[in-house]
């Protein structure tokens, strides 16, 4: 499959239009989660905007390569780790920014991340990525583990490499026919090893490109996150005191909102917020016949005042909690 062959296939414009590929829609995000399980992602997923997910998620194999095209409608909080003996590749194909691991990546260029990586991503809404695990051994077979790159991103560093649009375009249509064109057998080892090749010349360009960042505290931003979500799920029934997200995070106050608003795009307050909305829409939709259930499960989860809790809840949903509760 060469360059101009995908020339031909009407290249990125081909690539970014999602009706090429049947969505799937989802009812929640639980739906989407129970998907990528079944799929064998090692990823937990959170709805941080309100509103019905519309979602595809496709996976491929070319050889010992393994690829996913991903597809979500609305703003959600991805959390999980690279699978481990491998090289991870995240390519978005659509206009959407992504936020993964400190860095802020769009279709021009790719994410690489080392084996057993710590993962936490935000994407904006309406985006669509393509990415592929690539055993270690594999390159090393391959005669592609020469790179000094290699050993660094396999030393537990991730690398965002700027791209030229012909090699983005030529990567991700090799990773897309590998997902969803029906490829003879006999062409797949072609298509893997100009994978193989492709990447490894994009992971060399991340030595002299400076649009290359390696962020050393990736893994301390990641457990800032991650120990501020736990304490804040832990304790949505209640008032939570951003001090005291601060000391079980063990963060300061201006390293915790510098860190949320960078990685969830959102202040901590504004998270905690939301997750509350969430949840008690959700509680709304579990409640049978009870007394004041609006009431009560807004009480539940520690909005006191009903009026205001009732403005709140229809800005986030369109909706007053009344309504929810009559359309189950």
């Amino acid at each position: 499959m060469s360059d101009a062959q995908y020339s031909e296939n009407g290249g990125e414009q081909y690539l970014s239009q999602v009706e090429t590929v049947d969505s799937v829609q989802f009812c929640s995000i639980e739906e989407m989660q129970a998907t990528a399980d079944a799929q064998g992602w090692s990823a937990n997923y959170r709805q941080l905007q309100a509103g019905k997910l519309l979602a595809g998620s496709y996976a491929g194999a070319c050889g010992d390569i393994t690829l996913a095209d991903e597809f979500v409608s609305r703003q959600i909080e991805v959390v999980g780790t690279t699978p481990d003996a491998h090289i991870t590749v995240v390519a978005p194909i659509t206009s959407a920014r992504v936020w993964m691991n400190g860095h802020s990546i769009d279709k021009r260029g790719v994410l690489c991340l080392p084996a057993g990586a710590e993962m936490h991503g935000v994407p904006s809404e309406n985006h669509r990525v393509l990415s592929m695990h690539v055993p270690i051994t594999l390159l090393q077979t391959a005669g592609l583990d020469t790179c000094d790159a290699w050993t660094r991103l396999i030393g537990g560093e991730s690398a965002y490499v700027e791209l030229d649009g012909a090699t983005g375009a030529a990567l991700k249509r090799l990773m897309y026919a590998a997902i969803h064109e029906s490829l003879p057998a006999s062409e797949r080892p072609y298509v893997a090893r100009e994978l193989l090749i492709r990447l490894n010349s994009i992971v060399g360009l991340s030595i002299e490109s400076q649009s290359c960042v390696y962020r050393d505290s990736v893994a301390e931003t990641y457990r800032v996150v991650e120990r501020s979500r736990e304490f804040i799920e832990a304790h949505l029934f209640e008032s939570i005191p951003l001090g005291e997200v601060c000391r079980y995070a063990a963060a300061s106050l201006s390293k915790l909102e510098r860190i949320f608003q960078r990685e969830l795009q959102m202040s901590p307050s504004r998270y905690i917020l939301t997750r509350r909305l969430i949840a008690v829409n959700a509680g709304l939709k579990q409640t049978g016949s009870c007394s004041s259930p609006v009431a009560t499960v807004a009480m539940d989860y520690g909005f006191n005042h009903l009026g205001r809790f009732a403005g709140t809840y229809r800005g986030f949903f369109g909706e007053l909690p009344s309504d929810t509760l009559r359309s189950i």
